[in-house]
């Protein structure tokens, strides 16, 4: 599966691409449900863009790390590719920045960029949210606890859960098993590249 930020010689004026963004620390299955809802979708193809840095000041596990990681997720599937492009924009990474770069890169291309309905409260902490949606169409999948709006394009009508990359974290940092959570390719490569490492508790020796 290719994962350069070129798209191929033969694309033709007036495709269509998903980009879903995110910071994947670590991927898991409602991404990857997310993922291939879009690759189902009317898209000629889903560009996944893992963050490089994060504009909240999140501490993520290294970028190459995460790209592994998306790779293991969504690898599989058919005209899915995972985008580096924001490992050489300015850091903290935007998403209008990345929008521009890509559209620069690709003048000929629909973009249309799909968030969670986590984002729609969050708009104004973002950087000119109003601005990526007046550059490329804007839609939003359905979570379970955050409503919608006036105005609001939902891509789907299914909840695609409510898993947080943060508890994953949490429960692999502890030993708990998160196979109900996370591919199990995105286990392994978890477990080669020693992240979220389990810190085990440690038993007081009688003195």
């Amino acid at each position: 599966m290719p994962s350069s930020s070129r798209t191929s010689p033969s694309q033709k004026p007036g495709r269509r691409i998903a980009l879903f963004g995110g910071s994947f620390d670590p991927p898991h299955f409602a991404h990857v449900l997310a993922v291939a809802h879009l690759a189902a979708g009317p898209f000629d193809e889903v560009w996944v863009i893992p963050c490089a840095g994060h504009p909240f000041g999140k501490q993520l596990a290294p970028f190459a790390d995460r790209m592994a990681m998306c790779r293991a997720a969504f690898g599989f599937m058919r005209n899915v590719r995972v985008i580096p492009i924001e490992d050489r924009l300015p850091k903290p990474t935007l998403t209008l920045n990345t929008l521009r770069e890509l559209k620069r890169l690709h003048p000929h291309v629909n973009f249309t960029l799909a968030f969670g309905a986590d984002v729609i409260a969050q708009r104004r902490r973002w950087h000119r949210f109003d601005r990526i949606e007046k550059e490329a169409e804007v839609v939003f999948f359905r979570r379970p606890g955050f409503g919608g709006g006036k105005g609001i394009s939902w891509i789907s009508s299914v909840e695609f859960g409510d898993i947080s990359s943060t508890k994953i974290r949490r429960a692999l940092a502890t030993g708990r098993n998160a196979s109900h959570l996370v591919p199990a390719r995105v286990l392994e490569e978890i477990g080669r590249r020693g992240l979220y490492r389990v810190r085990r508790n440690r038993t007081k020796r009688p003195h």
